[in-house]
Parts: C-alpha cells; structure tokens; sequence
C-alpha cells in the first residue's frame, strides 16, 4: 500500500493545533496550553512510525478522542466559571443595593473584568473578579468562598499597573464568605497586570505569602 506522505501529516497537525484557538474564540476560558503540543508530537510520532493509511485512520481516531476529551473538560470548567460569576453578581445585587457606583461600573456595556483563581481551583475554593471601565476611574473588586479572616489579619487586594505594585484596599467576607469594595483607581481607564488577594496582617505594606486567589495576564 502507498506509503503516506509526510506533508499530509504537517496539514493535518496544522488542522489539530487550530482547535483550542476556535475553542478559546467562544471564551476566555482557554484548554491547557500543553495540549496542543501533546497532540501534535503524538500525530508526528504515530504517522511517522509506520507509514500506512489504516495508521492514519487509528492516527485521527486517537487524535479526534484526546481533542474530545479536552473540549469536555474545557467545557465543564466553563461551566463552573460562569457559575461562580452569577453567585458574585447576585451577592453583590443584595451586598450593594442603592450604591449607584458599583453597578455603573459592573453593569456597564464596556466594563472589563479580570477574573481571580486559587491555586489550584476546586468547586469550594476562594475566587474573584476585579471590573474597570476604560471612560471611568472607579473600580469594583469582589470574592466569594472567603473562609474568615483570623483576628489581625484581612484580605489584602495587591493590583499591578505599568510594572507597579500597590494596595487596592482589603475585603472583608461577610457571614457567606463574600465581599467587595469600590475604589478610585486616580485615572481612567486602568489596566492591570495582575491581581492578587493575600490574607496578611492588618497594615501590610507590601505583598507576602501565597495568594487566595490570583490573576495573571
């Protein structure tokens, strides 16, 4: 039987890595970046071995199986993530009832948001959401699953803007673990880097320990 040639396997492995890309178009929410890699040196790896076409056939069939996987998994913490922002957005609806600044920000058809993680993740772990407008100075920062903060100690909110680190203020949880404030970022339209929630001692000057919850760009 013929054997298959090379270049239809670069196509094909092309075709592949454009998957999580059309995936991630849907969402912010993006498949573990090794996956692309993996599928790819394993369509190289099985094609090359034998070169026949019943292997190209078992090839697309490993291949269609992982990429499934992978769209499941993606879609379950998809649904998670949206999940967790409904909570949020309804704790903040009864938390901030009448503060006319939160919701002109949070509600705002242009309102960009940055969402916090725990190491980790898990359904019952600590997470968050920072929002700003790029026509506004006020910015909205809230979590949820927030255990209580030992006495002395608060959850300190670190944001990083053009290389610079400082102190956003600090979230007190109320008896559901939730909290937010309001702040006045002093320009419009801030950015941030990354976003970090610590539980520290009441006072800290600097960020230490490891975070709560995080962002990252």
């Amino acid at each position: 039987m013929k054997g298959v040639d090379p270049r239809d396997l670069d196509a094909y492995a092309r075709e592949l890595a454009t998957l999580p890309d059309a995936l991630a178009a849907r969402s912010p929410h993006r498949l573990p970046p090794q996956l692309r890699d993996r599928v790819i040196a394993a369509a190289r790896a099985r094609g090359t071995a034998r070169p026949r076409f019943p292997r190209v056939w078992a090839l697309a069939a490993t291949a269609a199986a992982v990429l499934l996987a992978a769209s499941l998994a993606w879609g379950l913490s998809l649904n998670r993530a949206l999940a967790d922002e409904r909570t949020l957005l309804a704790q903040l609806r009864d938390s901030a009832a009448g503060q006319e600044t939160v919701f002109e920000v949070v509600g705002a058809a242009n309102a960009t948001k940055v969402f916090l993680r725990a190491p980790g993740g898990g359904p019952s772990a600590p997470y968050g959401q920072v929002f700003t407008r790029p026509d506004s100075s006020q910015v909205v920062a809230m979590a949820g699953r927030l255990p209580g903060a030992p006495a002395g100690q608060s959850y300190h909110l670190w944001l990083t803007e053009n290389g610079v680190t400082s102190l956003a203020g600090t979230i007190t949880p109320n008896e559901s673990g939730f909290g937010y404030f309001v702040f006045d970022a002093g320009h419009r339209g801030p950015a941030y880097a990354s976003a970090r929630l610590i539980l520290q001692p009441n006072g800290s000057t600097a960020p230490a320990g490891t975070p709560i919850a995080s962002f990252q760009q």
